[in-house]
């Protein structure tokens, strides 16, 4: 069981991650973690790209920290 949830996490985390199939599956009116930073990086907003950027890094740690305390 710990093997299993260990790989869920870390299948979650790299979808997460994930630019390409977000804006692939992007749909009208709706919008991704990924897609957003993207589109305030390409309109020059370098001062709010961080901001969901350290939202997708605080997620990721804090999968990998229950993968960790679970496995143990």
């Amino acid at each position: 069981m710990p093997a299993a949830v260990a790989g869920g996490v870390l299948v979650v985390l790299t979808a997460v991650r994930e630019l390409t199939i977000s804006v692939l599956l992007l749909a009208p009116g709706a919008q991704t973690l990924g897609v957003n930073i993207f589109s305030l990086q390409q309109a020059g907003a370098y001062n709010a790209a961080p901001a969901p950027s350290l939202l997708i890094t605080l997620v990721g740690l804090a999968g990998l920290g229950l993968a960790a305390r679970r496995s143990n």
